[in-house]
């Protein structure tokens, strides 16, 4: 006798009920026949997340049909593993051996500072070209101070500051977008 004689409405004991052990066997089955290798390492984790959300599901709810829920489940966790897999290998591939050997870290911060120090530079003289009123606006920003605190600063409106900080981030884009060098996105997006 399959399992819906036994299961028409299910009231379970869990994982203690004989009948638990028909449902283990059938999401076994499913997620081999989902992934279609029987040899994968992750085959006994997925069945057992499975038999965990149909635990779950079934402490929530009475299940009329406990063999459709392992489907429908197995096959979510299933495809959840193999996007998973995809994602993870087309990271791994793209990282070149060049980016697994990293440099020591006192190295690595001293070359991060010198370049940040010298799109900084690149951005105070930029604003010094083309509009040196809003050097103290900038070092403000720079130093972390809120638009309150640097208008507070300037003497102006904190609605005023937030419109020319606005304005002065635009015109640095716009002057330093033809610069291949320039990293807009790392200085001028938390600037």
């Amino acid at each position: 006798m399959g399992l819906h004689g036994k299961w028409s409405v299910v009231t379970t004991d869990g994982p203690d009920d004989p009948r638990w052990d028909a449902l283990r066997h059938l999401a076994h089955r499913r997620v081999i026949a989902k992934l279609g290798d029987a040899a994968d390492p992750k085959i006994e984790d997925l069945v057992s997340e499975c038999l965990r959300r149909v635990w779950h599901c079934m402490r929530r709810e009475v299940v009329a049909n406990p063999e459709g829920l392992v489907t429908d489940i197995a096959h979510k966790i299933a495809y959840s593993h193999i996007k998973r897999r995809a994602r993870e290998r087309r990271i791994f591939e793209a990282i070149d051996d060049d980016v697994l050997s990293v440099p020591e870290p006192e190295r690595r911060a001293s070359e991060f500072c010198e370049a940040f120090e010298l799109s900084m530079f690149m951005v105070r003289e930029t604003v010094r070209r083309i509009d040196a009123a809003e050097l103290p606006l900038l070092d403000a920003r720079r130093r972390g101070a809120s638009h309150e605190e640097t208008a507070t600063e300037l003497g102006i409106q904190p609605a005023a500051a937030r419109k020319r900080w606005s304005r002065l981030q635009r015109r640095l884009r716009a002057e330093l977008a033809g610069d291949p060098d320039f990293p807009l996105p790392l200085i001028l997006g938390d600037l």
